[in-house]
Protein backbone atom coordinates (compact mmCIF):
# COMPACT_ATOMS: atom_id res chain seq x y z
CA UNK A 1 0.00 0.00 0.00
CA UNK A 2 0.95 3.46 -0.61
CA UNK A 3 0.61 6.83 0.89
CA UNK A 4 -0.14 10.59 0.23
CA UNK A 5 2.95 12.12 -0.37
CA UNK A 6 3.59 15.77 1.43
CA UNK A 7 1.22 18.57 -0.74
CA UNK A 8 1.56 22.71 -0.42
CA UNK A 9 -2.29 23.84 -1.12
CA UNK A 10 -2.10 27.43 -1.33
CA UNK A 11 -5.39 29.06 -0.50
CA UNK A 12 -5.83 32.67 -2.21
CA UNK A 13 -9.08 34.88 -2.06
CA UNK A 14 -11.55 33.59 -4.49
CA UNK A 15 -15.72 33.35 -4.56
CA UNK A 16 -17.32 30.67 -3.15
CA UNK A 17 -18.65 28.33 -3.42
CA UNK A 18 -14.80 27.13 -4.44
CA UNK A 19 -13.88 24.59 -8.12
CA UNK A 20 -10.39 24.05 -7.41
CA UNK A 21 -8.10 23.52 -10.49
CA UNK A 22 -4.47 23.74 -10.98
CA UNK A 23 -3.09 26.92 -10.74
CA UNK A 24 0.60 29.03 -10.47
CA UNK A 25 0.84 31.75 -7.58
CA UNK A 26 3.30 34.00 -6.53
CA UNK A 27 5.96 32.97 -4.08
CA UNK A 28 5.23 35.91 -1.70
CA UNK A 29 2.58 35.90 0.80
CA UNK A 30 -0.39 37.80 -0.29
CA UNK A 31 -2.12 39.84 2.81
CA UNK A 32 -5.16 37.58 4.21
CA UNK A 33 -3.99 34.38 3.06
CA UNK A 34 -4.31 30.95 4.47
CA UNK A 35 -1.36 28.42 3.18
CA UNK A 36 -2.70 24.86 3.65
CA UNK A 37 -0.33 22.11 3.76
CA UNK A 38 -1.10 18.36 3.27
CA UNK A 39 1.32 16.14 5.01
CA UNK A 40 1.64 12.18 4.34
CA UNK A 41 3.46 9.28 6.67
CA UNK A 42 6.05 9.19 4.09
CA UNK A 43 6.87 10.76 0.73
CA UNK A 44 6.03 7.91 -1.51
CA UNK A 45 3.22 6.87 -4.32
CA UNK A 46 -0.55 8.53 -4.79
CA UNK A 47 -0.44 10.80 -7.90
CA UNK A 48 -3.55 11.33 -7.83
CA UNK A 49 -7.27 10.50 -6.91
CA UNK A 50 -10.68 10.33 -8.13
CA UNK A 51 -12.33 13.12 -5.95
CA UNK A 52 -10.30 15.87 -3.60
CA UNK A 53 -12.80 17.31 -1.69
CA UNK A 54 -11.11 20.40 0.71
CA UNK A 55 -13.79 21.86 3.04
CA UNK A 56 -12.98 24.89 5.98
CA UNK A 57 -15.26 24.28 8.74
CA UNK A 58 -15.99 26.13 12.34
CA UNK A 59 -14.38 24.57 15.24
CA UNK A 60 -16.01 23.14 16.97
CA UNK A 61 -19.86 22.90 16.10
CA UNK A 62 -18.67 21.39 12.46
CA UNK A 63 -20.66 24.97 10.03
CA UNK A 64 -18.87 24.74 6.47
CA UNK A 65 -17.37 28.19 5.50
CA UNK A 66 -16.53 27.06 2.15
CA UNK A 67 -15.66 23.87 -0.02
CA UNK A 68 -13.81 23.09 -2.92
CA UNK A 69 -13.66 20.04 -5.14
CA UNK A 70 -11.45 18.48 -7.72
CA UNK A 71 -12.22 15.18 -9.99
CA UNK A 72 -9.46 13.53 -11.93
CA UNK A 73 -6.75 16.54 -10.93
CA UNK A 74 -2.82 16.06 -9.92
CA UNK A 75 -2.82 16.40 -6.52
CA UNK A 76 0.69 17.24 -6.92
CA UNK A 77 -0.04 19.85 -9.13
CA UNK A 78 -3.55 21.37 -7.00
CA UNK A 79 -3.94 25.21 -5.22
CA UNK A 80 -6.90 26.10 -4.25
CA UNK A 81 -8.44 28.71 -1.95
CA UNK A 82 -10.72 30.48 0.79
CA UNK A 83 -12.42 33.86 0.55
CA UNK A 84 -10.94 35.05 3.76
CA UNK A 85 -14.01 37.86 4.45
CA UNK A 86 -15.47 35.07 6.13
CA UNK A 87 -13.08 34.22 8.06
CA UNK A 88 -13.78 35.36 11.45
CA UNK A 89 -10.59 35.94 13.68
CA UNK A 90 -12.32 35.10 17.11
CA UNK A 91 -13.36 31.98 16.09
CA UNK A 92 -11.26 28.50 15.48
CA UNK A 93 -11.57 26.55 12.17
CA UNK A 94 -10.41 23.40 10.87
CA UNK A 95 -9.73 22.16 7.53
CA UNK A 96 -10.67 18.66 6.42
CA UNK A 97 -9.95 16.68 3.27
CA UNK A 98 -11.62 13.44 1.65
CA UNK A 99 -10.56 11.88 -1.23
CA UNK A 100 -11.85 8.23 -3.14
CA UNK A 101 -8.77 6.33 -4.06
CA UNK A 102 -8.05 2.54 -5.55
CA UNK A 103 -4.60 2.75 -3.53
CA UNK A 104 -6.24 2.24 -0.27
CA UNK A 105 -7.80 -0.54 1.25
CA UNK A 106 -10.72 1.46 2.35
CA UNK A 107 -10.77 3.08 -1.04
CA UNK A 108 -10.80 6.50 0.73
CA UNK A 109 -8.13 9.06 2.00
CA UNK A 110 -9.10 11.57 4.59
CA UNK A 111 -7.30 14.33 6.74
CA UNK A 112 -8.67 17.11 9.54
CA UNK A 113 -6.39 19.68 10.15
CA UNK A 114 -5.65 20.43 13.84
CA UNK A 115 -8.00 23.55 15.22
CA UNK A 116 -6.45 27.11 14.20
CA UNK A 117 -6.79 30.57 14.65
CA UNK A 118 -7.02 33.58 11.86
CA UNK A 119 -5.22 36.42 14.02
CA UNK A 120 -6.47 39.25 11.80
CA UNK A 121 -7.78 39.97 8.06
CA UNK A 122 -4.08 40.71 6.92
CA UNK A 123 -2.15 37.83 9.10
CA UNK A 124 -1.25 34.87 7.59
CA UNK A 125 -2.14 31.39 8.78
CA UNK A 126 -0.01 27.95 7.94
CA UNK A 127 -2.38 24.99 8.60
CA UNK A 128 -0.27 21.71 8.14
CA UNK A 129 -2.71 18.70 7.94
CA UNK A 130 -2.36 15.02 8.02
CA UNK A 131 -4.00 12.82 5.14
CA UNK A 132 -4.26 9.17 4.76
CA UNK A 133 -5.87 6.58 4.05
CA UNK A 134 -8.78 5.72 5.91
CA UNK A 135 -8.96 2.88 8.62
CA UNK A 136 -5.74 2.11 8.23
CA UNK A 137 -1.97 2.30 10.02
CA UNK A 138 0.71 4.18 8.41
CA UNK A 139 4.44 4.29 9.39
CA UNK A 140 5.81 7.44 10.65
CA UNK A 141 8.24 9.51 8.49
CA UNK A 142 10.81 8.58 11.24
CA UNK A 143 11.11 5.96 13.39
CA UNK A 144 11.72 6.79 17.39
CA UNK A 145 14.82 7.80 18.39
CA UNK A 146 15.30 5.41 21.08
CA UNK A 147 13.78 1.39 20.93
CA UNK A 148 11.36 1.89 24.13
CA UNK A 149 8.36 -0.05 25.25
CA UNK A 150 5.97 0.71 29.07
CA UNK A 151 6.47 4.35 28.42
CA UNK A 152 4.30 7.58 29.29
CA UNK A 153 3.33 9.79 26.70
CA UNK A 154 1.10 13.29 26.71
CA UNK A 155 0.02 15.38 23.93
CA UNK A 156 1.52 18.51 23.67
CA UNK A 157 -0.63 21.00 21.96
CA UNK A 158 1.97 23.76 21.70
CA UNK A 159 4.10 21.76 20.04
CA UNK A 160 2.03 20.15 18.70
CA UNK A 161 3.28 16.55 19.12
CA UNK A 162 3.05 14.04 21.64
CA UNK A 163 6.03 14.05 23.76
CA UNK A 164 7.66 10.54 24.76
CA UNK A 165 9.11 9.96 28.39
CA UNK A 166 11.13 6.87 29.98
CA UNK A 167 10.29 3.25 29.28
CA UNK A 168 11.99 0.28 29.16
CA UNK A 169 14.42 -1.42 26.37
CA UNK A 170 14.79 -5.08 27.42
CA UNK A 171 13.01 -7.40 29.79
CA UNK A 172 13.48 -10.87 31.16
CA UNK A 173 10.84 -12.72 32.20
CA UNK A 174 11.20 -16.34 33.92
CA UNK A 175 9.28 -18.92 33.40
CA UNK A 176 6.20 -17.72 36.15
CA UNK A 177 6.40 -14.55 34.43
CA UNK A 178 8.47 -12.49 37.04
CA UNK A 179 10.94 -10.21 35.62
CA UNK A 180 14.56 -10.86 36.41
CA UNK A 181 16.02 -8.37 34.10
CA UNK A 182 14.90 -4.75 33.43
CA UNK A 183 16.56 -2.17 31.40
CA UNK A 184 14.76 1.44 31.84
CA UNK A 185 15.37 4.46 30.03
CA UNK A 186 15.81 8.45 30.81
CA UNK A 187 15.34 9.41 26.87
CA UNK A 188 12.38 11.56 26.02
CA UNK A 189 11.51 12.67 22.61
CA UNK A 190 9.04 14.37 20.87
CA UNK A 191 6.90 13.31 17.56
CA UNK A 192 5.96 16.18 15.62
CA UNK A 193 2.35 16.20 14.26
CA UNK A 194 3.16 18.85 11.30
CA UNK A 195 6.36 16.88 10.07
CA UNK A 196 6.00 13.23 11.20
CA UNK A 197 9.48 13.09 12.58
CA UNK A 198 10.72 12.22 16.10
CA UNK A 199 13.24 14.28 17.94
CA UNK A 200 15.28 14.25 21.19
CA UNK A 201 14.69 16.29 24.13
CA UNK A 202 16.63 16.82 27.48
CA UNK A 203 16.75 13.32 29.29
CA UNK A 204 14.92 12.55 32.42
CA UNK A 205 16.74 13.19 36.18
CA UNK A 206 16.48 9.02 36.50
CA UNK A 207 15.66 6.44 34.15
CA UNK A 208 12.04 5.02 34.50
CA UNK A 209 10.14 2.09 33.03
CA UNK A 210 6.27 2.10 33.31
CA UNK A 211 6.33 5.74 34.77
CA UNK A 212 2.99 8.29 34.37
CA UNK A 213 3.08 11.31 33.03
CA UNK A 214 0.17 14.32 32.77
CA UNK A 215 0.69 18.30 31.78
CA UNK A 216 -0.78 20.22 34.26
CA UNK A 217 -0.58 24.13 35.10
CA UNK A 218 0.65 26.43 32.13
CA UNK A 219 2.00 23.13 30.58
CA UNK A 220 4.21 21.62 32.99
CA UNK A 221 4.97 17.64 32.07
CA UNK A 222 4.86 16.12 35.59
CA UNK A 223 6.46 12.26 35.13
CA UNK A 224 4.84 10.17 38.06
CA UNK A 225 6.55 6.62 39.73
CA UNK A 226 8.04 3.73 37.61
CA UNK A 227 10.50 1.49 37.53
CA UNK A 228 14.32 2.46 38.41
CA UNK A 229 17.80 1.07 38.72
CA UNK A 230 17.39 -1.61 40.55
CA UNK A 231 19.10 -1.19 44.09
CA UNK A 232 20.88 -4.56 43.88
CA UNK A 233 22.75 -6.53 41.36
CA UNK A 234 20.73 -9.02 40.14
CA UNK A 235 17.42 -7.61 41.16
CA UNK A 236 14.79 -6.41 38.47
CA UNK A 237 14.55 -3.01 39.20
CA UNK A 238 13.23 -0.97 42.15
CA UNK A 239 9.89 0.95 42.14
CA UNK A 240 9.90 4.65 42.40
CA UNK A 241 7.37 7.04 44.19
CA UNK A 242 9.67 9.97 42.77
CA UNK A 243 7.65 12.75 40.97
CA UNK A 244 9.84 15.33 38.51
CA UNK A 245 8.21 18.37 36.31
CA UNK A 246 9.68 18.67 32.96
CA UNK A 247 9.33 22.81 31.77
CA UNK A 248 10.48 23.47 28.38
CA UNK A 249 14.40 21.99 28.61
CA UNK A 250 14.26 22.42 32.45
CA UNK A 251 13.40 19.17 34.93
CA UNK A 252 13.39 19.78 39.03
CA UNK A 253 12.51 17.33 41.26
CA UNK A 254 9.20 17.65 43.15
CA UNK A 255 7.66 15.95 46.51
CA UNK A 256 7.95 12.33 47.04
CA UNK A 257 4.58 10.42 46.33
CA UNK A 258 2.94 8.59 49.22
CA UNK A 259 3.09 5.31 47.25
CA UNK A 260 5.30 3.40 44.63
CA UNK A 261 3.11 3.72 41.14
CA UNK A 262 3.98 1.36 38.16
CA UNK A 263 2.07 1.04 34.78
CA UNK A 264 -0.79 3.04 36.46
CA UNK A 265 -3.69 4.72 35.28
CA UNK A 266 -4.23 8.55 35.80
CA UNK A 267 -6.68 11.31 35.14
CA UNK A 268 -6.17 15.61 35.89
CA UNK A 269 -9.02 16.29 38.00
CA UNK A 270 -11.30 19.81 37.59
CA UNK A 271 -8.73 21.44 40.70
CA UNK A 272 -6.02 20.42 38.68
CA UNK A 273 -4.27 17.88 40.73
CA UNK A 274 -3.45 14.15 39.49
CA UNK A 275 -5.64 11.23 40.85
CA UNK A 276 -3.89 7.80 40.47
CA UNK A 277 -5.95 5.05 40.67
CA UNK A 278 -5.08 0.78 40.22
CA UNK A 279 -2.11 -0.95 42.00
CA UNK A 280 0.58 0.61 44.08
CA UNK A 281 3.36 -0.97 45.61
CA UNK A 282 4.71 -1.24 49.02
CA UNK A 283 6.14 -4.41 51.19
CA UNK A 284 3.43 -6.25 51.04
CA UNK A 285 3.32 -6.55 47.43
CA UNK A 286 0.28 -4.43 44.97
CA UNK A 287 -2.15 -3.10 46.49
CA UNK A 288 -5.70 -1.68 44.88
CA UNK A 289 -5.94 2.00 45.92
CA UNK A 290 -5.86 5.82 45.10
CA UNK A 291 -4.06 8.68 45.47
CA UNK A 292 -4.39 12.31 44.39
CA UNK A 293 -1.09 14.49 43.96
CA UNK A 294 -0.81 18.27 43.31
CA UNK A 295 2.02 18.40 40.75
CA UNK A 296 1.78 22.25 40.48
CA UNK A 297 2.35 22.82 44.61
CA UNK A 298 4.32 19.88 45.01
CA UNK A 299 2.84 18.03 47.73
CA UNK A 300 0.72 14.59 48.26
CA UNK A 301 -2.79 15.56 48.67
CA UNK A 302 -4.90 11.89 49.50
CA UNK A 303 -4.32 8.17 49.67
CA UNK A 304 -7.66 6.49 49.17
CA UNK A 305 -7.53 2.55 50.22
CA UNK A 306 -9.88 0.30 48.18
CA UNK A 307 -13.02 -0.77 49.95
CA UNK A 308 -11.90 -4.78 49.57
CA UNK A 309 -9.54 -3.74 52.03
CA UNK A 310 -5.30 -3.67 52.03
CA UNK A 311 -5.16 -6.48 49.51
CA UNK A 312 -3.06 -7.28 46.89
CA UNK A 313 -4.47 -6.69 43.72
CA UNK A 314 -2.12 -6.79 40.32
CA UNK A 315 -3.08 -6.48 36.65
CA UNK A 316 -6.36 -4.31 37.68
CA UNK A 317 -8.22 -2.62 34.40
CA UNK A 318 -8.78 0.99 35.61
CA UNK A 319 -10.41 3.35 33.06
CA UNK A 320 -10.24 7.32 33.11
CA UNK A 321 -13.81 9.34 33.22
CA UNK A 322 -11.95 12.37 31.27
CA UNK A 323 -13.76 15.64 32.82
CA UNK A 324 -15.69 13.39 35.62
CA UNK A 325 -13.23 12.93 38.14
CA UNK A 326 -14.22 9.45 38.04
CA UNK A 327 -11.91 6.18 37.78
CA UNK A 328 -13.63 2.53 36.84
CA UNK A 329 -11.30 -0.10 38.30
CA UNK A 330 -12.48 -3.78 37.89
CA UNK A 331 -10.96 -7.27 37.50
CA UNK A 332 -7.03 -7.90 38.82
CA UNK A 333 -5.42 -10.99 40.55
CA UNK A 334 -5.38 -10.59 45.05
CA UNK A 335 -1.72 -11.79 45.68
CA UNK A 336 -0.98 -15.09 43.85
CA UNK A 337 -4.81 -16.54 44.11
CA UNK A 338 -6.25 -15.84 40.84
CA UNK A 339 -9.39 -17.96 42.43
CA UNK A 340 -10.39 -14.66 43.98
CA UNK A 341 -12.70 -12.35 42.14
CA UNK A 342 -12.50 -8.59 43.64
CA UNK A 343 -14.85 -6.14 43.34
CA UNK A 344 -15.22 -3.56 40.66
CA UNK A 345 -14.98 -0.42 42.35
CA UNK A 346 -15.61 3.88 41.15
CA UNK A 347 -12.97 6.00 42.42
CA UNK A 348 -14.92 9.21 43.03
CA UNK A 349 -13.61 13.32 43.35
CA UNK A 350 -16.39 14.87 42.35
CA UNK A 351 -19.42 13.76 44.78
CA UNK A 352 -20.66 12.60 48.13
CA UNK A 353 -18.84 9.04 49.25
CA UNK A 354 -21.09 5.65 49.44
CA UNK A 355 -21.19 5.91 53.80
CA UNK A 356 -22.55 9.16 53.60
CA UNK A 357 -19.63 10.79 56.08
CA UNK A 358 -16.51 10.50 54.12
CA UNK A 359 -15.92 13.47 51.84
CA UNK A 360 -14.39 12.88 48.47
CA UNK A 361 -12.04 11.44 47.44
CA UNK A 362 -13.57 7.88 48.30
CA UNK A 363 -14.54 4.54 46.54
CA UNK A 364 -17.38 2.94 45.97
CA UNK A 365 -18.60 -0.72 44.96
CA UNK A 366 -20.46 -1.26 41.40
CA UNK A 367 -22.85 -4.08 41.26
CA UNK A 368 -22.02 -6.70 38.92
CA UNK A 369 -24.67 -8.08 36.58
CA UNK A 370 -25.78 -11.12 37.01
CA UNK A 371 -22.32 -12.51 37.62
CA UNK A 372 -22.30 -13.79 41.78
CA UNK A 373 -18.64 -14.94 40.52
CA UNK A 374 -17.26 -11.44 40.05
CA UNK A 375 -17.00 -8.86 37.32
CA UNK A 376 -15.28 -10.58 34.05
CA UNK A 377 -15.04 -13.69 32.30
CA UNK A 378 -13.76 -15.64 35.34
CA UNK A 379 -12.06 -15.00 39.01
CA UNK A 380 -8.62 -13.60 38.63
CA UNK A 381 -9.41 -11.55 35.09
CA UNK A 382 -6.56 -9.13 34.23
CA UNK A 383 -4.39 -7.70 31.43
CA UNK A 384 -7.62 -6.13 29.67
CA UNK A 385 -7.88 -3.26 27.33
CA UNK A 386 -10.16 0.00 27.86
CA UNK A 387 -11.58 3.35 27.12
CA UNK A 388 -13.84 6.01 27.95
CA UNK A 389 -16.22 7.62 25.63
CA UNK A 390 -17.85 10.90 26.41
CA UNK A 391 -21.56 11.98 26.11
CA UNK A 392 -22.74 14.87 24.39
CA UNK A 393 -25.54 15.33 27.07
CA UNK A 394 -23.48 14.43 30.21
CA UNK A 395 -21.28 11.42 31.11
CA UNK A 396 -20.41 8.49 29.00
CA UNK A 397 -19.11 5.05 29.21
CA UNK A 398 -16.42 3.19 30.07
CA UNK A 399 -15.48 0.37 28.00
CA UNK A 400 -13.37 -3.01 28.98
CA UNK A 401 -12.31 -5.39 26.32
CA UNK A 402 -10.15 -8.86 26.21
CA UNK A 403 -7.59 -10.12 28.84
CA UNK A 404 -7.07 -13.03 30.48
CA UNK A 405 -8.24 -15.17 33.68
CA UNK A 406 -6.71 -18.21 35.33
CA UNK A 407 -3.16 -18.90 36.61
CA UNK A 408 -0.11 -19.32 34.25
CA UNK A 409 -0.86 -20.91 31.69
CA UNK A 410 -3.73 -18.21 31.68
CA UNK A 411 -6.67 -18.15 29.22
CA UNK A 412 -7.18 -15.24 26.96
CA UNK A 413 -10.56 -13.72 26.10
CA UNK A 414 -12.03 -11.49 24.20
CA UNK A 415 -15.60 -10.51 25.77
CA UNK A 416 -16.73 -6.64 25.55
CA UNK A 417 -17.81 -4.73 28.95
CA UNK A 418 -19.48 -1.44 29.50
CA UNK A 419 -20.38 0.69 32.11
CA UNK A 420 -22.42 3.51 31.96
CA UNK A 421 -21.95 6.42 34.13
CA UNK A 422 -24.60 9.17 34.03
CA UNK A 423 -25.04 12.21 36.29
CA UNK A 424 -27.47 12.08 38.68
CA UNK A 425 -27.81 8.51 38.57
CA UNK A 426 -26.84 6.12 40.71
CA UNK A 427 -24.10 3.91 39.55
CA UNK A 428 -25.26 1.44 36.52
CA UNK A 429 -24.44 -2.37 36.96
CA UNK A 430 -21.52 -3.41 34.18
CA UNK A 431 -22.74 -5.26 31.41
CA UNK A 432 -21.31 -8.00 28.77
CA UNK A 433 -22.19 -6.65 25.66
CA UNK A 434 -20.42 -8.75 23.09
CA UNK A 435 -16.93 -10.46 22.05
CA UNK A 436 -14.38 -9.40 19.61
CA UNK A 437 -12.87 -11.07 16.73
CA UNK A 438 -9.60 -12.32 18.52
CA UNK A 439 -9.06 -13.36 22.36
CA UNK A 440 -6.28 -11.12 23.50
CA UNK A 441 -4.39 -9.99 26.42
CA UNK A 442 -2.25 -6.75 26.42
CA UNK A 443 -3.84 -5.18 24.01
CA UNK A 444 -4.15 -1.05 24.15
CA UNK A 445 -7.67 0.75 23.15
CA UNK A 446 -8.71 3.95 22.57
CA UNK A 447 -11.66 6.15 21.58
CA UNK A 448 -11.37 7.59 18.16
CA UNK A 449 -13.59 10.84 16.52
CA UNK A 450 -15.85 10.31 19.61
CA UNK A 451 -17.60 7.22 17.55
CA UNK A 452 -15.62 4.10 17.50
CA UNK A 453 -12.91 1.98 20.06
CA UNK A 454 -9.69 1.20 18.37
CA UNK A 455 -8.49 -1.88 20.11
CA UNK A 456 -4.30 -2.48 19.55
CA UNK A 457 -2.35 -5.76 19.73
CA UNK A 458 -1.78 -8.15 22.46
CA UNK A 459 -1.12 -11.66 22.88
CA UNK A 460 -2.89 -14.98 22.80
CA UNK A 461 -1.93 -18.47 23.34
CA UNK A 462 -0.71 -19.34 19.76
CA UNK A 463 1.78 -15.80 19.56
CA UNK A 464 1.15 -11.90 19.45
CA UNK A 465 -1.97 -10.68 17.97
CA UNK A 466 -1.14 -7.95 15.05
CA UNK A 467 -3.61 -6.66 14.20
CA UNK A 468 -6.15 -4.15 15.85
CA UNK A 469 -10.12 -4.60 15.92
CA UNK A 470 -12.25 -1.26 15.26
CA UNK A 471 -16.22 -0.94 15.97
CA UNK A 472 -18.76 1.95 16.66
CA UNK A 473 -20.36 2.41 20.19
CA UNK A 474 -23.08 5.02 21.55
CA UNK A 475 -21.28 6.81 24.23
CA UNK A 476 -24.76 7.48 25.72
CA UNK A 477 -25.96 4.04 26.30
CA UNK A 478 -24.81 1.08 27.75
CA UNK A 479 -27.91 -1.16 26.15
CA UNK A 480 -26.03 -1.94 23.19
CA UNK A 481 -24.85 -5.10 21.56
CA UNK A 482 -21.67 -5.05 19.55
CA UNK A 483 -22.36 -7.97 17.10
CA UNK A 484 -18.79 -9.18 16.35
CA UNK A 485 -19.49 -9.79 12.85
CA UNK A 486 -19.92 -6.13 12.36
CA UNK A 487 -15.97 -5.41 14.02
CA UNK A 488 -13.79 -4.35 11.93
CA UNK A 489 -10.27 -6.24 11.60
CA UNK A 490 -7.23 -4.14 10.94
CA UNK A 491 -3.89 -5.15 9.85
CA UNK A 492 -0.81 -3.96 11.05
CA UNK A 493 2.43 -4.26 8.82
CA UNK A 494 5.12 -5.58 11.67
CA UNK A 495 8.77 -5.46 11.63
CA UNK A 496 8.56 -7.33 15.37
CA UNK A 497 6.52 -10.05 16.40
CA UNK A 498 4.34 -8.99 19.11
CA UNK A 499 2.48 -5.46 19.89
CA UNK A 500 2.34 -5.57 23.74
CA UNK A 501 1.03 -2.81 25.65
CA UNK A 502 1.35 -0.59 22.79
CA UNK A 503 1.18 3.14 23.70
CA UNK A 504 -1.58 5.32 21.53
CA UNK A 505 -1.97 8.77 21.81
CA UNK A 506 -4.36 10.96 20.79
CA UNK A 507 -2.92 13.24 18.71
CA UNK A 508 -4.97 17.02 18.27
CA UNK A 509 -6.13 16.28 14.64
CA UNK A 510 -8.12 12.85 15.78
CA UNK A 511 -5.27 10.52 14.51
CA UNK A 512 -3.47 8.40 16.64
CA UNK A 513 0.20 7.71 17.30
CA UNK A 514 0.78 4.06 18.04
CA UNK A 515 4.41 2.89 19.24
CA UNK A 516 6.00 0.09 21.65
CA UNK A 517 6.17 -3.31 20.01
CA UNK A 518 8.62 -5.55 21.06
CA UNK A 519 10.06 -8.59 19.59
CA UNK A 520 10.55 -11.79 21.92
CA UNK A 521 13.44 -14.42 22.25
CA UNK A 522 12.44 -17.73 23.84
CA UNK A 523 14.87 -19.39 25.94
CA UNK A 524 14.36 -22.90 28.06
CA UNK A 525 13.13 -21.06 30.73
CA UNK A 526 12.64 -17.41 30.35
CA UNK A 527 11.54 -14.78 27.66
CA UNK A 528 13.39 -11.96 26.62
CA UNK A 529 11.22 -8.76 25.29
CA UNK A 530 13.39 -6.25 23.87
CA UNK A 531 11.71 -3.12 22.48
CA UNK A 532 11.87 -1.49 18.92
CA UNK A 533 11.73 1.81 17.38
CA UNK A 534 8.63 0.85 15.45
CA UNK A 535 6.26 3.71 14.93
CA UNK A 536 2.52 4.27 13.21
CA UNK A 537 -0.54 6.36 12.73
CA UNK A 538 -3.90 5.54 12.52
CA UNK A 539 -5.85 7.93 10.63
CA UNK A 540 -9.84 6.97 11.51
CA UNK A 541 -12.36 7.80 8.88
CA UNK A 542 -14.19 11.16 9.56
CA UNK A 543 -17.37 9.63 8.90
Amino acid sequence: MRFLPILHLPALPLPIPLILVPVLTAACAEPGRIDLALRAPDGTGLDAVDTLEVTLLTEPDGTRVAEGQVQGGSLEELDTAFRRADVDPDRRYVFEVRGDTGICDSGRVVGRSLPFEVESNDSVESVTMYVACADEFAPTESRMQAERSSFAAVWDATTPGAVLLGGASRVVLVADGSPTELVPLDSVERYDVATGEFSSDPPLTMPRAAPVAQIVGDGTIAVLGGVGLPEVDGSPGAPLDTVEALEGETRRGLVNLANYWVETSSLVLNDGTIALVGSAYDVAGSLSQAEVYDAVRSLDVASVPSLFGAAQRSGAMVVAFDGRDRALMAGGIVGSDAGVAPPPELFDASSACDDGATDPPCMGLIDEDGDPDGFGPGAGWKSAAGAWAPCAAGGGTAYLMGGEIGAEPAEQVAEIFCFRDEPGSAPAPLRRIGELRSARAGASAVLVRGSRILVVGGAARSGGVGNAELFRVDACTCEQQIETDAIEEIPIDLDSNYLLRPTLVPLGDGTVLVAGAVALQFGPTSVELSATNDAWVFDPDLD
